[in-house]
């Protein structure tokens, strides 16, 4: 199925496997994170030939709003990758502030605990 682009009733036959059997194996989670790596695995390796298709449209096409969307995929593709390298200018993610309000008895209340700073929040 992932190599070779098959449906899933032809990726059961070249396997010698009812299509029913595949179906639910890929019910069970060991199988289904094995094909799902697999995919991953197969988006990677055609990324390289992706950004060439995406430069060449870029440069050659007669379609200029082909050669436009080329250069706006190509540059969106960079700004996520700057993102995911945490690149300067890159984009930040949302904060959170979390604010307790304390009351100490009759008196004024307690100083809100600054999070902002990163204190005891772990990102992703």
């Amino acid at each position: 199925m992932v190599w070779e682009g098959l449906k899933r009733d032809d990726a059961a036959k070249a396997a010698d496997l009812a299509s029913s059997s595949l179906r639910f194996a890929l019910h069970k989670p060991h199988v289904l994170a094995f094909y799902r790596a697999e995919c991953d695995v197969l988006r990677n390796s055609l990324k390289a030939r992706n950004l060439h298709r995406l430069d060449t449209i870029a440069d050659d096409s007669k379609n200029d709003m082909a050669r436009v969307a080329s250069i706006k995929a190509l540059e969106q593709m960079s700004d996520i990758a700057d993102e995911r390298q945490g690149k300067p200018g890159a984009g930040q993610l949302p904060g959170l502030q979390i604010i307790i309000a304390q009351y100490a008895g009759a008196g004024a209340p307690v100083e809100p605990i600054d999070v902002t700073r990163g204190h005891g929040i772990s990102r992703p």
